[in-house]
C-alpha cells in the first residue's frame, strides 16, 4: 500500500475505529479515487491529487457506514416511525469542488479566452 493510501485510511480509522477490516476500506479507498479520476479525465494526474483527500475520506466513510449497516444498493428505509434515506452518488455534494481543481489540470493553452476561440 502506498504512503499516500497509508495515511488515508489512518484519518479513516481516527474516525470510524477498527470494526471495518482494512481490506474493505482499502477497497473503497481505491474505488472513490477511480471513480473521481474519471471525472478529472481527461486531464486525470498520473499520481492521485492530495489535494483530494478529503472527499476520499468522507466518501469512504460513507461507503463504510452503508456497507456496515448491509444497505448497500438501497435507496430507502422506513421502519414504522423510523426512515432512512440514502445518497446515491456520494461523490455529487462534492462535484463542484472536483470540477474547480479539474480546472487547475487544464493547459492554459486548452482554456478559452475571452469568449471564444482563437485561430491562428
Amino acid at each position: 500500500m502506498s504512503e499516500v493510501k497509508r495515511t488515508i485510511l489512518e484519518r479513516i480509522r481516527l474516525r470510524i475505529g477498527s470494526d471495518v477490516p482494512d481490506e474493505l476500506l482499502e477497497d473503497f479507498i481505491q474505488i472513490v479515487q477511480d471513480r473521481i479520476n474519471l471525472r478529472l479525465a481527461p486531464y486525470s494526474p498520473t499520481n492521485f491529487p492530495t489535494a483530494l483527500d478529503s472527499i476520499v475520506v468522507e466518501v469512504v466513510i460513507a461507503m463504510s457506514n452503508k456497507a456496515e449497516l448491509h444497505h448497500e444498493g438501497v435507496d430507502n428505509e422506513k421502519v414504522d416511525v423510523y426512515s432512512m434515506k440514502f445518497i446515491q452518488d456520494l461523490l455529487k455534494p462534492y462535484l463542484e469542488d472536483i470540477d474547480l481543481f479539474r480546472q487547475t489540470l487544464i493547459p492554459e493553452e486548452a482554456k478559452v479566452r475571452g469568449g471564444g476561440i482563437k485561430f491562428i
